[in-house]
């Protein structure tokens, strides 16, 4: 980093302050040295939605790794598959570093399955007939990773305020996830303590089996996203 030395401030004189009467002593006055070294700049975090290669690779790599190391998952979650596709990704930056992200994936009347967590005999529409979804705009959230050491509340919750945001905008009222029972929890409380939004976790339904979290237990979970 460049350091600028200004001579005027090795002046024996004394100096005026700008716009005043006051006369500061030299004394009182530090020269910037050589050695000085000024703060570096702080990146600021910000959350996009993209599918520019350049930072879903990162992404990625940084699911891949949490996956596998953290929650101990076999299955490779390190490439692009159809539902990254019909998804929006959200991304954390800080800078040009990715330090994580999770996917956005609305209900697709189209499919045989409208949400990924959906398959034969496990139909949201028929598993909640309270909520009316037949009615409901609703969607999933999926595959959120985070880098160490960047799995804290701060950097949490903005992803997750980033992703409510979206799903607002896409006109989403419920969005469900499945999780492992600890995770799911720990996504109850966070949501309740920073967003004042419910989380319902549904202790009553059964989850089928599922080949990627066979050595977990795991629950079906919603977020209403009217709930503040």
């Amino acid at each position: 980093m460049d350091v600028i030395a200004t001579e005027d401030l090795k002046a024996k004189s004394p100096r005026l302050a700008p716009d005043s009467d006051l006369i500061i002593p030299e004394t009182l006055i530090k020269p910037v040295k050589q050695t000085d070294k000024f703060p570096e700049k702080q990146e600021e975090l910000r959350c996009i939605f993209t599918k520019d290669p350049k930072y879903l690779l990162q992404y990625f790599k940084i699911r891949e790794e949490a996956y596998r190391v953290t929650l101990g998952i076999n299955k490779s979650v390190a490439n692009i598959d159809d539902i990254d596709v019909r998804s929006h990704i959200a991304l954390l930056l800080k800078g040009e570093e990715c330090l994580g992200g999770a996917r956005i994936t609305a209900a697709d009347t189209t499919l045989d399955y409208e949400l990924p967590l959906e398959e034969e005999n496990f139909r949201l529409k028929e598993l909640l007939p309270d909520l009316d979804l037949e009615n409901s705009m609703y969607g999933e959230y999926s595959r959120l990773a985070l880098k160490e050491p960047f799995r804290d509340g701060k950097h949490c919750t903005k992803l997750y305020s980033a992703m409510n945001q979206k799903s607002r905008t896409l006109g989403l009222r419920y969005v469900f996830a499945i999780a492992p029972i600890p995770q799911a929890r720990s996504y109850k409380y966070i949501y309740k303590r920073y967003f004042n939004l419910k989380i319902t976790i549904y202790d009553d339904i059964v989850v089928p089996y599922k080949p990627m979290y066979s050595h977990m237990d795991i629950c079906l979970s919603m977020l209403d996203l009217q709930t503040e």
